[in-house]
């Protein structure tokens, strides 16, 4: 869900209007960057479009995800090896 709402932010079709308008900034086609992990899309060199907060949320859910997983396995590799 998280990455989602971070993903919205992407989802600009005039990015030069974007950065104008929403950030006050200019835009120059030479700093921008745009990628899908870990999520970014910058206007230029100081402005990011993609709130500061997504990022860190994302990696606290994979690794909760990853740490549920574990115990997921670890609770059934010991309720299947006991006797009776």
């Amino acid at each position: 869900m998280q990455y989602l709402v971070g993903l919205t932010h992407l989802l600009v079709l005039d990015i030069r209007e974007m950065c104008e308008l929403t950030l006050h900034t200019s835009f120059d086609p030479d700093e921008h960057v745009e990628t899908l992990l870990p999520l970014s899309k910058t206007c230029n060199a100081d402005s990011e479009l993609v709130p500061a907060y997504v990022n860190p949320v994302l990696a606290v859910l994979a690794f909760a995800t990853l740490a549920a997983g574990a115990g997921t396995v670890t609770r059934a590799v010991r309720t299947s090896c006991l006797p009776g």
